[in-house]
């Protein structure tokens, strides 16, 4: 089936409940009092499900293709950051694996999606 939205997509919307997850995260911990990196790991969480919808509304394969890819990096920026908050001790290792599989998760559907399109 062809997706209509940039919502159908199973990799948009695990990049979409990773970024709520993270605005959880810090919203519950320490890091809401750490301005850079509460920055950056908002931007990154929040850059991979507008990059899709982004890329999605371009409406030519290879365009959607190279943003998927950047909603990639972004995802993988996200889920070092996490890492970086656990060593900041903001988070407990427990608090981001679920976090981290789900941007994998994300990130999995992204490559799939991709192959398709290119």
């Amino acid at each position: 089936t062809v997706a209509r939205s940039h919502k159908e997509l199973i990799c948009w919307q695990r990049a979409y409940e990773v970024k709520l997850l993270v605005y959880q995260l810090i919203r519950s911990t320490t890091a809401r009092r750490d301005f850079e990196f509460r920055k950056q790991l908002t931007e990154s969480a929040s850059s991979a499900p507008r990059l899709m919808a982004e890329g999605f509304g371009r409406y030519y394969p290879a365009e959607f293709a190279r943003y998927l890819r950047l909603a990639n990096g972004e995802l993988a920026e996200t889920v070092e950051s996490l890492d970086d908050g656990v060593d900041r001790s903001h988070f407990t290792k427990e608090q981001i694996v679920p976090v981290q599989r789900l941007a994998k998760r994300s990130s999995k559907a992204a490559g799939r999606l991709t192959q398709c399109t290119e």
